[in-house]
C-alpha cells in the first residue's frame, strides 16, 4: 500500500477500521497499518484456524514479518487433474479427444480444424507443447510496429485511473511518466519518423487510433511499442477525464484490440470492444459490489469474460450503441456474441 500526506483520501476512512481497536485511522501512516491488519487478521487474530504458525497477536506478527503455512503434504494433490488420464499430460489425450468429437461431429478432420481456426500444427504437434506464431493483423509495410500492452505495478487493469495517487506515481513504472499517458518507443525508430521526446503522438491499428505522448526508452526492442493499460476513460471520474465535457484522458488501449475470437472456445476477448453491433450485444454482470461473494443468480451469465472482474461496462454499451439496463448495486458490462 503506498500512501502519502496529503494523497490519502479521508473519503474512506470510515470503511477503514482497526481490528483489534475499533477505530479509524488518524492520518495516512494508520490509514497504511490498518489496512494492511485488516488483510492478515485471519493469520494473528486466533479466530479462525488456518494453519501454518501460531502467532499471537498482531504485535507479534509485525515482530516476526512473515507467516508460514502447514507443510505441503507429498503427493496430496497428485491424481486430482481433470484430464482423460488424470494426468499431467504432456501430450494431451484430453485436447485429442475433443477435438475429434468435434471433428466427426461435422465430419471432417482435426487438421482441418485447426486450419479453419489459423493454427499452424497438424497431426501429432497439435497435442503437444509447441510454438504457434502470433496471429496478426494488417500488413507490416502499412502497421510495422508490434504494440505492446503492459499492466502497471500500482493496480490492476487499469482501476485505479480516478485516483490521484496513481498518476503522480506512474513513474514508478519503468518508462512510464506522471499524470501523462506515454507510449514508449525505441529512440532509433523514433528519430527516422522525427519523433521527439515528448511529441503527443497517434497510435493506429486496423481497428482504431488512439492518442500519447511518445517516451524515449532504450529498452524497447527497435519495431516495437508499449503503453500502460488504464488510461482513456471518459466517464470514470473527474482525474481519470474530463468529465464534464466527457472527453478521455490518454488513450484506451482497447479501441485498437480487434473484434478477434478465441480460435477454440470461440468466447470474444474481453477488451475488445472493436465493431460491435447492438444486435449482438448480450448483457452481463461482470462486476459487482461484494469482491468476496459470487454473483447473484439473478444477474449470473455463463458468458461472463472476466469472472467477479471489473469493466468499464458503459464504455464497451456506448460502442455497441445501446447502453446496459440499470440494476441498483449492480455493475455491469456486456459481451459479444
Amino acid at each position: 500500500v503506498i500512501l502519502v500526506k496529503g494523497l490519502w483520501s479521508r473519503e474512506f476512512v470510515g470503511d477503514f477500521k482497526d481490528p483489534e481497536s475499533g477505530r479509524n485511522p488518524a492520518d495516512e501512516k494508520e490509514f497504511t497499518e490498518i489496512a494492511l491488519k485488516m488483510m492478515t487478521a485471519p493469520l494473528w487474530d486466533g479466530k479462525k484456524t488456518v494453519g501454518g504458525d501460531k502467532i499471537n497477536g498482531w504485535k507479534e506478527y509485525k515482530k516476526r514479518g512473515m507467516w508460514n503455512s502447514s507443510p505441503y503434504k507429498y503427493k496430496s494433490r497428485w491424481g486430482k487433474f481433470k484430464t482423460k488420464t488424470h494426468k499431467f499430460e504432456f501430450y494431451s489425450e484430453t485436447l485429442k479427444a475433443a477435438l475429434k468429437a468435434h471433428a466427426d461431429k461435422h465430419k471432417t478432420t482435426i487438421d482441418d480444424i485447426l486450419e479453419t481456426c489459423k493454427y499452424e500444427a497438424r497431426g501429432e504437434k497439435a497435442f503437444i507443447p509447441h510454438y504457434e506464431s502470433p496471429y496478426r493483423y494488417g500488413s507490416l509495410e502499412e502497421y510495422p510496429f508490434t504494440f505492446i500492452d503492459f499492466k502497471s505495478k500500482l493496480n490492476r487493469e487499469g482501476r485505479s485511473a480516478n485516483c490521484t495517487w496513481y498518476h503522480e506515481f506512474k513513474k514508478v513504472d519503468i518508462g512510464d511518466k506522471s499524470w501523462e499517458d506515454a507510449l514508449q518507443t525505441n529512440p532509433a525508430d523514433a528519430a527516422r519518423l522525427g519523433i521527439k521526446d515528448g511529441d503527443r503522438v497517434e497510435v493506429t491499428s486496423v481497428a482504431a487510433t488512439i492518442t500519447a505522448i511518445a517516451r524515449y526508452s532504450e529498452g524497447i526492442r527497435p519495431g516495437a511499442v508499449t503503453k500502460c493499460f488504464g488510461q482513456g476513460h471518459w466517464a470514470y471520474g473527474r482525474v481519470a477525464a474530463d468529465y464534464k465535457n466527457a472527453r478521455p484522458k490518454g488513450g484506451n488501449n482497447n479501441e485498437r484490440c480487434i473484434r478477434r475470437f478465441a480460435r477454440f472456445c470461440q468466447q470474444t476477448c474481453p477488451y475488445s470492444a472493436y465493431d460491435v453491433e447492438a444486435e449482438g450485444a448480450q448483457y452481463s454482470v461482470i462486476s459487482f459490489n461484494d469482491f468476496d461473494k459470487e454473483t447473484h443468480a439473478s444477474y449470473r451469465d455463463r458468458t461472463e469474460a472476466i469472472a467477479a472482474g471489473a469493466s468499464s461496462g458503459y464504455e464497451m454499451a456506448r460502442m455497441a450503441g445501446s447502453t446496459p439496463p440499470t440494476v441498483p448495486n449492480i455493475s455491469t458490462g456486456i459481451i459479444v456474441t
